[in-house]
């Protein structure tokens, strides 16, 4: 376990809500509001903003061990979604996807491609649902590192080699294990476009996010193209046609909301500063506590290929709103999709968090939930 992981956080106990929202080190409280006054007072420059912006890129490089040129910064990973799909266009072929995908990246392919394009495959979030529907038909599969709906991991790695061997393209969104645990395959791989948010797992404001896409994915340019993604933007800065953008991810960079990027720097620095491999070792450590746990009782985790940072237990039809109220007055944060109950771990996380969340299932609440 790591120790005192929680000495750099405010936040209270026993919050397992990071798929939804993650929590700000102190260092991102500090640093936005030195920001925010220096705004008030008029001393602030946004070219120092954009600094640190260059700085975020340069950390999740590091993250990544790729060159920081292949990254790009996003708002929201629509846009690189909506990007891959306009390239994938002219290819022809189907769109794979989960029924219960998160609909950032999959309603961008839908509404470009249009959904006779898409399948959609339904059963357990694992690698082998999706490999049953691959085909030779199948240009593209969009895949989440772990699932928002009920946090189960496939075998990222074993669908990327079925997806090289098909010739299929493999779109990966890892918003809710960046920062948490590996995506099982290098970013910038061959025929592999990877994009995160930066406000779960990595620690930062919402309005942050990044991207590494095989240039040939981006060969169309950005879909929506910015003065911020221009390779000439030395030269010509904000102003002038035609511009000539980075080629692959790095082009797709978007005009940013500057504050949040202030926010997004010391999440990246405080993670890349843990030594190798101790925040998934930390995290999956409690989470598969906490399987067994629920398992000993009867209860169901969710299906899953690997262990993943999110445990999910199914409720009851009809006692959804109960759970939520019973949880809010035992002062437990965490979410209910898709009518299970979803707790994810982050580096904050305690086994005193742990233990408080085991008695709260084991108790009085134990009613809410589906057992075998």
């Amino acid at each position: 376990m790591l120790s005192e992981p929680s000495d750099s956080f405010t936040g209270p106990p026993c919050y397992f809500d990071t798929p939804s929202m993650g929590l700000p080190c102190r260092e991102t409280i500090r640093d936005m509001q030195t920001a925010l006054f220096a705004w008030a007072d008029g001393t602030a420059t946004y070219a120092d903003w954009e600094t640190v912006m260059e700085q975020c890129r340069e950390q999740f490089a590091v993250r990544h061990e790729c060159d920081s040129a292949l990254v790009g910064l996003v708002p929201s990973i629509t846009t690189v979604a909506a990007t891959v799909a306009w390239s994938l266009a002219p290819r022809g072929g189907t769109v794979l996807v989960h029924k219960d995908e998160f609909r950032s990246p999959s309603l961008a392919f839908a509404s470009i491609l249009g959904m006779n394009r898409i399948t959609i495959c339904d059963g357990p979030y694992r690698t082998t649902t999706f490999l049953r529907h691959l085909s030779t038909d199948v240009a593209a599969v969009i895949v989440s590192t772990v699932s928002s709906a009920d946090g189960a991991r496939p075998d990222l790695a074993e669908l990327y080699r079925a997806t090289q061997a098909n010739g299929t393209v493999l779109v990966v969104d890892a918003t809710q294990s960046e920062g948490i645990v590996g995506t099982g395959i290098p970013w910038a791989s061959e025929g592999v476009a990877v994009m995160c948010a930066g406000y779960k797992g990595l620690l930062g404001p919402r309005g942050t996010g990044y991207a590494i896409a095989d240039p040939v994915l981006t060969a169309l340019g950005p879909i929506a193209p910015s003065p911020y993604g221009m390779a000439d933007a030395e030269v010509r800065g904000s102003y002038g046609v035609p511009g000539r953008a980075w080629p692959g991810a790095r082009g797709l960079d978007q005009s940013p909301a500057w504050l949040p990027w202030i926010g997004a720097l010391p999440g990246l620095r405080l993670l890349n500063q843990a030594p190798g491999g101790k925040v998934e070792h930390h995290v999956l450590e409690l989470t598969s506590k906490l399987t067994t746990f629920c398992q000993g009782l009867g209860l169901m985790p969710q299906d899953t290929d690997l262990n993943s940072p999110v445990v999910s237990l199914p409720v009851r039809p009809g006692l959804e709103a109960e759970l939520a109220s019973e949880l809010a007055e035992r002062s437990i944060r965490a979410a209910i999709r898709l009518g299970r109950l979803r707790c994810g771990f982050h580096i904050y996380n305690t086994c005193a968090d742990l233990e408080a969340l085991e008695l709260f299932i084991s108790g009085k609440a134990l009613r809410f939930f589906e057992r075998t």
